[in-house]
């Protein structure tokens, strides 16, 4: 897996851009317990899921849906705007 600044460059060059991510890269992804890392996946899910191929199961995205926000909430980041929302549609 590859170092979290790596995978939140990967995110975030992933939400700028119109391209698809594999389902498998975005698992990878969620493996981390940066903080950063978790909230750009739950970004992805929530905004850019129709770019996720092939598409999660119902099951697979609750479950990863599930611990990105978890792992935003566990970090206990009470920080006003999120590194994210500019990306939000």
């Amino acid at each position: 897996m590859s170092n979290d600044n790596t995978t939140v460059a990967e995110i975030h060059n992933f939400l700028r851009s119109n391209l698809s991510v594999s389902n498998s890269q975005v698992q990878e992804w969620i493996e981390s317990n940066d903080e950063s890392v978790c909230s750009g996946v739950l970004h992805v899910l929530l905004n850019a899921s129709n770019r996720i191929e092939p598409g999660f199961a119902f099951r697979e995205y609750g479950d990863i849906l599930l611990r990105a926000a978890l792992g935003v909430i566990i970090s206990g980041n009470k920080d006003g705007e999120p590194e994210y929302a500019a990306y939000s549609n």
